[in-house]
């Protein structure tokens, strides 16, 4: 899946071009023209603020947070003490210390809050955690020690000890923390401004078309062979109706209208993010392929198609309400170091989920969690119904976890697997289920022995 940097600098001219006619030739809206602006802190002077003048080392300060909705981090702020001197910098990290976006302080004051805005915002998804911090080169930084306070932001989620956190030296992932003391730095968080758009479509706009005869696989996912492909950068459809046929876009796609079609494309991005995030409306995604996301789709009212998924650094896909995911292949994900990886993921409680004829391969895929993750940890509790039929299943420690949701508060019901076939590479299992299930003829592909848990 190589590229070379010529053909990625003509894909960004092109993508410059398309982004001024969108709106003409294929219905887009483009991007809503307000946004909601977070932060965790506000923007008064921080509570039980102290100036640490009597340490001058250099070290990088930060604040960990988990994303409680999907959008952009576009920048970086932290609160200013006298003394506190030097060129700063600004870091965004996974919870796992990868560096996402870096950008350096200009135009200072004295003391206050001082802002930086990264050059590309980074995408966040809804229950990923992550590291925000700044590099203080002669310390006197500005801290509070046993912090209880919360985040303002709805969409930024701090941890209830130990949010602030700390290394010593010229820079790096702030991981040590000490008596829940809050370094005060802070996220800016953009979402993405509510689209003036029908209400939700509770399914797809047309009928599902009939499961294929034959295992998903790469002659019969993805891109069709032949098909010729126009450049495109990151899309925001805002437009009912609106159809994307044959594009490679480089960047997440959002869409916020009803009714909207993606097919035979090919979307890409830079390991961060969803490939294609449904804000509102609802789309049918056919005949694609989608990677180098932390998820290739998410969260709710989709269909899927025909749709080759691999090489995302969370999971394959995310599995939401008033959902089909059919005839499709996720397959070689790469999840970073300490992430554990699913093919499909469910998280909340949901409703009206189907999962039929998809080969979902975790196999080759290094500390993958399960082909399917079924575990309503957000909550609430709901009836479903969730069917799960005529899949090829396999990897994983065990290849199908079905479980209740936050230690046992939340579940789903009616939840249905029949006629799948299993591989036969799991770590501990083809099953783990604690929940009430029905499980009818789900067999080995090798020798048709039955699967049992």
């Amino acid at each position: 899946m190589s590229t070379t940097t010529t053909t990625m600098r003509r894909r960004g001219l092109a993508a410059l071009a398309l982004g001024v006619s969108a709106s003409v030739a294929l219905g887009f809206a483009g991007p809503a023209t307000a946004a909601t602006t977070e932060t965790m802190f506000g923007t008064g002077t921080p509570s039980g603020v102290k100036a640490a003048t009597n340490d001058p080392a250099a070290v990088e300060l930060g604040t960990a947070f988990t994303a409680k909705a999907t959008g952009d981090i576009t920048g970086v702020r932290f609160w200013k003490t006298a003394g506190n001197t030097g060129t700063h910098t600004a870091s965004l990290w996974t919870a796992d210390g990868k560096r996402l976006a870096r950008a350096t302080f200009t135009n200072e004051t004295a003391t206050g809050w001082q802002t930086v805005t990264f050059p590309t915002p980074v995408d966040v998804t809804s229950g990923s955690s992550y590291v925000v911090s700044y590099h203080a080169p002669q310390g006197r930084y500005a801290y509070t020690e046993n912090y209880t306070g919360k985040s303002l932001s709805s969409s930024m989620l701090l941890p209830t000890s130990n949010a602030g956190r700390f290394v010593y030296g010229s820079g790096g992932f702030p991981k040590q923390s000490f008596k829940s003391t809050n370094y005060w730095v802070d996220a800016v968080f953009t979402a993405d401004a509510p689209a003036p758009v029908a209400p939700t479509q509770p399914a797809p706009p047309a009928p599902a078309p009939a499961p294929s005869t034959a295992r998903p696989g790469a002659s019969n996912t993805g891109v069709p062979a032949g098909t010729t492909l126009k450049a495109s950068g990151a899309l925001t459809i805002t437009t009912p109706n609106t159809v994307i046929d044959g594009y490679d876009i480089s960047g997440k796609v959002v869409v916020a209208a009803s009714n909207v079609t993606i097919k035979n494309s090919r979307i890409h991005g830079n390991g961060t993010g969803d490939g294609i995030s449904v804000r509102s409306g609802n789309v049918v995604i056919q005949d694609s392929e989608i990677y180098n996301f932390e998820n290739a789709i998410g969260y709710s009212n989709y269909a899927a198609y025909r749709v080759n998924v691999h090489s995302t650094t969370g999971d394959g896909v995310k599995l939401g309400s008033n959902t089909t995911l059919q005839d499709s292949w996720i397959h070689d994900l790469t999840p970073g170091p300490g992430a554990h990886a699913d093919g499909g993921q469910v998280q909340d409680g949901i409703r009206n989920l189907v999962v039929r004829n998809n080969t979902i391969d975790v196999s080759s895929t290094t500390k993958a969690n399960a082909a399917l993750f079924i575990a309503p940890d957000f909550g609430p509790t709901t009836d479903g119904p969730v069917l799960v039929e005529g899949n090829y299943l396999n990897g994983g420690g065990f290849t199908v976890f079905v479980v209740d949701g936050n230690n046992g508060q939340y579940v789903i019901r009616n939840i249905t697997f029949r006629n799948n076939t299993f591989g036969r590479t799991a770590q501990y299992g083809q099953a783990r289920i604690n929940v009430p299930v029905t499980w009818t003829n789900n067999v080995f592909a090798d020798n048709g022995a039955a699967v049992r848990y």
